[in-house]
């Protein structure tokens, strides 16, 4: 099962493109009109992201944020490596929600004290970072895994629960994959 999700980044990964970052960019929504930077594709009617939709995508944001800092920083060879496959994934996750002409992730929608993580993780070099990176991520899914299910449960579109649905699986896939990555780096 593993194997298939990681097939799946990795192909959704050669169909976006590598250096896609946080919707970056100009992008035309369904009915065609454009968005600038940072606003992410929304359908035609761009009503704000309810509360939970808005921790969501800041959450998502935050781990791919995150994660692109792991793939330049990270010392550990089993961080680096989950930290280039989250950034896939998160990638792969902001295409799908782009096709479904939904809202995307973006650094905007980080609560402050993820935005504060990231400045002081910039900061950290070494094993300083890998620890840092490895909790804050356990932290970032967790409560993904709980806006997801939520999601699924009580969407506020078809496209929206379809989406929540098929991320449980491999957010609990990464708490798993973090929490042995943690008991290594322990020693």
């Amino acid at each position: 099962m593993i194997r298939r999700s990681m097939l799946g980044v990795l192909a959704a990964h050669v169909v976006s493109g590598p250096g896609l970052v946080l919707a970056q960019g100009t992008q035309q929504n369904q009915s065609g009109m454009q968005n600038q930077a940072g606003q992410g594709v929304v359908s035609s009617q761009t009503a704000p992201a309810s509360e939970m939709q808005a921790q969501m995508l800041g959450g998502m944001a935050f781990a791919l944020a995150t994660a692109q800092l792991a793939e330049r920083m990270a010392e550990n060879p089993a961080v680096k490596l989950f930290g280039q496959l989250e950034a896939e994934e998160q990638t792969a996750f902001m295409t799908a929600r782009q096709m479904a002409g939904l809202r995307v992730p973006t650094v905007e929608l980080m609560r402050e004290e993820q935005r504060q993580m990231m400045i002081r993780m910039r900061d950290m070099r070494g094993a300083e970072f890998d620890r840092a990176f490895i909790r804050a991520q356990v932290q970032g899914h967790q409560e993904l895994l709980r806006l997801h299910q939520a999601a699924a449960q009580n969407p506020t579109s078809r496209e929206e629960g379809m989406l929540a649905t098929v991320a449980v699986p491999p957010i609990r896939t990464h708490l798993v994959m973090l929490e042995g990555i943690e008991r290594s780096m322990r020693g």
